[in-house]
């Protein structure tokens, strides 16, 4: 007999019974081969009540070995005793731990009892045996969404990005996980991994576009809200990119315009709150500015083209100097290769009177943005102030 073999379709049959024992016979017997055989003949004649008596029995003996308690909890199962076939798995595993079928089916089990916390110890030990059981990792995924375990979530997700690098579902959700701990050059990571995968996803190309944003890679971020014109012409950020165009061509109020209508939309939109700053800024309402940056920042005090907004027209009044530098300097620790933001701390330099450190920003500035004839006057300004003194 191969007790093994023994699935929740009854693959027993009565071997060899012409005619049932007395009940009471067989529970003085103490061989668990012999009672599972009698077990199975009664539970296939449909005496669900004496088969049960018997594997009751057979779950009392000592030292049985891993198949036995197998069988027991595939036909407790079967009988729909599944606290006591949870028992007996949890035997067959502790005998045999390194057979992932068996565990696979003790998980199962304790899943549909909603026993999710020993199911999750089930699954670790699971991928001790194979680190790259991709089933088990996505299961664990489940299970720490249904117990809110964030912190484990969050591993899990990074496992598998490991192990599927190309599992979609499984990056979106690591992409917007590490938005949400703050950890946005992960985040962009894995979004710029999502667009290798599918270059036009609307939502991927959207959300990263605002991390470049938020981060400080501004051409970054605006090639992306520009693919958005394509992609979905509906979208708020395509009206923010309206009301910029509209800023270039000195149509101040009409930006304005676009961008408090982009607010009615979503008010809590940065970029569109940043667009009025840029507005009011070119019209020369630099105090107006000010409180706008001042408040944004406020609230989130890690928008990067906002503190580099506010050091320069903290710059531009003459005012906060000291805070200004320090905010600059901020900006340049998330991107610092950004020739804007490099040219944003040496005005400020200059302002304080260090006409060295101002040539040595704007320089820097003009390696990374040869063409840029704006750096250039400005270098010419510093030296030229610098050789009057």
């Amino acid at each position: 007999m191969n007790r093994e073999s023994v699935t929740s379709s009854g693959i027993y049959k009565a071997i060899g019974l012409s005619e049932l024992p007395l009940l009471n016979k067989l529970l003085n017997s103490n061989d668990p081969e012999h009672l599972l055989q009698k077990a199975f003949a009664l539970k296939e004649s449909g005496k669900n009540t004496e088969a049960l008596a018997l594997l009751n029995k057979i779950a009392s003996l000592e030292n049985l070995d891993h198949l036995s308690h197998l069988v027991l909890a595939r036909s407790y199962t079967e009988l729909e005793k599944e606290q006591k076939a949870l028992a007996e798995y949890g035997k067959t595993v502790q005998l045999k731990p390194d057979d992932k079928e068996y565990r696979w089916e003790y998980i199962r089990l304790l899943i549909k009892n909603k026993k999710y916390e020993d199911s999750v110890e089930q699954l670790n030990k699971l991928i001790q045996l194979d680190g790259k059981d991709f089933k088990a990792h996505l299961e664990l995924v489940t299970l720490y969404q249904e117990l809110d375990m964030r912190e484990e979530l969050y591993n899990e997700y990074v496992a598998i990005s490991h192990i599927a690098p190309e599992h979609e579902k499984t990056l979106t959700d690591l992409a917007k996980m590490q938005t949400e701990k703050g950890l946005y050059k992960d985040s962009i990571q894995t979004y710029e991994r999502l667009v290798k995968i599918d270059g036009n996803n609307t939502s991927t190309i959207l959300n990263l576009s605002r991390l470049y944003f938020v981060t400080g890679y501004e051409p970054e971020a605006e090639k992306g809200f520009q693919q958005l014109v394509q992609l979905e012409p509906d979208n708020i950020e395509v009206l923010s990119n309206k009301g910029f165009q509209q800023i270039e061509k000195n149509n101040i109020d009409g930006a304005l315009n676009i961008f408090a209508e982009a607010l009615e939309k979503d008010k809590e939109n940065i970029r569109a709150k940043f667009g009025i700053i840029a507005a009011y800024t070119r019209k020369g309402y630099l105090t107006t500015a000010i409180k706008r940056c001042e408040k944004l920042l406020e609230i989130n005090d890690e928008i990067v083209p906002v503190q580099n907004r506010l050091a320069w027209l903290y710059g531009r009044k003459g005012i906060k100097l000291d805070e200004a530098v320090e905010l600059s300097e901020k900006t340049l620790l998330s991107n610092p290769n950004s020739p804007d933001y490099l040219d944003t701390l040496s005005v400020l330099f200059f302002k304080k009177g260090d006409r060295v450190k101002a040539v040595e920003l704007i320089e820097k500035a003009i390696e990374l943005s040869p063409e840029n004839l704006y750096y250039k006057s400005q270098l010419k300004k510093y030296t030229r102030k610098r050789v009057a003194g």
